[in-house]
């Protein structure tokens, strides 16, 4: 891959030349803010986007803010000669949407983005989304910006006053900050089995289903890793691992059951009169039971 980046980085750079770009050779544009210093900077622009390009595909996770210095540079020093001659300003976005194959067995779909305005100048601005599907077409997870959402979903179960409910388990990955957070919710789909009528809810509020969420040790970090499965990977030895399909088939967080069918979800009522809210039953593994675990309220 990286000989294929040189390559087409040669082939970008060597096939323009000064005196392609040149208008007026006879004439130093560059200091000059002219329609034709324009035309040469927005060449220039162009390649340095090719060039960018090229780099963010190689690596899209690992890319680093650092390498869009002399991008933003370059328009912003545009955007001030455009305004000076009351011309129309070069738009800031810097955007890619591409797809890839990781290891011959998934697919990847990115949408990058890289700037924003802010106070009529180009910033750097990261906005990174992409979703990880199976061999099949079966969609593992999506992220964006430090979230893993596993898009397989379980369907739980819980009793309350003579009927019988089914939720659909969601999990989600917070990697974003030193410390990184498994929120667990368990959403509300509606009865299964009706023993007493005149108790059943069939629909909840949004705030009616409260999350879960566990907190692990501050500064442990965690990698993806792609083989046979996808194998999210912690610093302090904790694993969760999805197969092709996207289902958890072994994690050091929390027991086997709480990722399929046999899944269960707690009712809590504050009062006789209060409506009933839905939140995740939990039991964390031996070597994560000392995490914290709190209430995520919408």
């Amino acid at each position: 891959m990286s000989m294929i980046i040189f390559l087409l980085f040669i082939f970008i750079t060597s096939h323009h030349t000064f005196a392609e770009d040149c208008i007026d050779c006879s004439v130093d544009m560059t200091n000059t803010c002219s329609p034709q210093w324009l035309e040469i900077k927005r060449r220039e622009l162009k390649r340095e986007k090719l060039i960018l390009e090229l780099e963010v595909k190689s690596d899209p996770i690992g890319v680093d803010e650092s390498i869009f210095s002399n991008y933003l540079s370059k328009i912003n020093e545009i955007r001030a000669c455009e305004k000076t001659l009351s011309s129309p300003l070069t738009a800031c976005s810097l955007r890619y949407g591409f797809d890839t194959t990781i290891k011959n067995r998934f697919q990847a779909n990115y949408d990058m983005s890289f700037t924003s305005e802010k106070d009529g100048n180009c910033v750097y601005k990261k906005f990174n989304f992409f979703a990880v599907y199976g061999p099949s077409g079966d969609k593992i997870f999506q992220y964006l910006n430090g979230r893993y959402n596993f898009d397989n979903k379980h369907e739980c179960s819980v009793s309350f006053d003579g009927n019988t409910y089914s939720t659909s388990r969601n999990f989600t990955l917070n990697v974003a900050d030193s410390s990184p957070e498994l929120l667990v919710i368990d959403w509300f789909t509606g009865p299964t089995e009706i023993n007493n009528p005149a108790q059943v809810i069939n629909e909840t509020r949004t705030s009616q289903n409260w999350g879960k969420r566990i907190d692990f040790p501050r500064n442990v970090s965690m990698d993806v890793t792609y083989g046979e499965n996808i194998n999210f990977n912690f610093s302090n030895e904790h694993q969760i691992v999805f197969n092709e399909r996207g289902e958890i088939i072994h994690s050091t967080i929390l027991p086997a059951n709480h990722f399929n069918s046999s899944c269960e979800t707690n009712v809590i009522k504050r009062g006789s009169s209060s409506k009933p809210y839905f939140s995740p039953r939990l039991n964390p593994l031996p070597g994560a039971s000392s995490y914290p675990i709190s209430r995520v309220t919408n």
